[in-house]
């Protein structure tokens, strides 16, 4: 259902959208929801590989042991060629290994890393011993000019701006002052 979901919004944005997953946190949510929390990363891992060949594939099928079903079809396929792209949320080297093992990219949240420029060096450095490309997408709430400089320094391909659950016409002014203080680093259109 994910890969039929993903590949619609990835025809409807134009071939723009991007996939962020992680294996969660919340171990009483898993266990409702059917899953081990100890087999979480293993059960992501073969759900990715499997929409992956959805995807990719005209007929495909998987046979793992979280994820298996017989020769399938999904249409609408992905603008995106081979997909789009998959990142992973969290933190820890196990982390950042998965995403040289089977994502296109890492996603974590900042301030949960004491030492975020080491851990993207480590990331470019297990990635590039592996032969991959990987990049580095962070997520955090509205971040300081010197923070906006450091990502950009860390060569940073995009920043999620986490936002604050408030009223609109509170919010509006902080993404104003948000939208002049990173005008400098935004990229021009094509």
């Amino acid at each position: 259902m994910l890969a039929k979901q993903v590949a619609t919004l990835d025809v409807l944005s134009g071939g723009r959208f991007i996939l962020g997953v992680g294996a969660g946190w919340n171990e009483d949510e898993m266990r409702h929801h059917g899953t081990d929390p100890r087999q979480r990363w293993s059960v992501l891992e073969e759900r990715v590989e499997a929409m992956r060949r959805l995807w990719t594939m005209e007929e495909a099928e998987y046979h793992g042991r979280h994820v298996d079903f017989s020769p399938s079809w999904q249409w609408p396929k992905p603008v995106q060629h081979p997909h789009p792209p998959i990142l992973i949320g969290g933190e820890g080297r196990r982390v950042r290994e998965r995403v040289v093992r089977y994502a296109d990219g890492w996603m974590p949240i900042v301030g949960r890393d004491p030492d975020l420029a080491g851990s993207i060096a480590e990331l470019r450095t297990l990635a590039r011993d592996a032969g991959r490309d990987v990049t580095v997408t962070l997520a955090t709430f509205p971040p300081t000019r010197e923070q906006i400089e450091q990502f950009a320094e860390l060569e940073v391909e995009r920043v999620i701006i986490l936002a604050a659950s408030i009223p609109g016409d509170q919010l509006l002014p902080v993404l104003d002052e948000l939208a002049a203080s990173i005008a400098p680093f935004a990229l021009s259109p094509a």
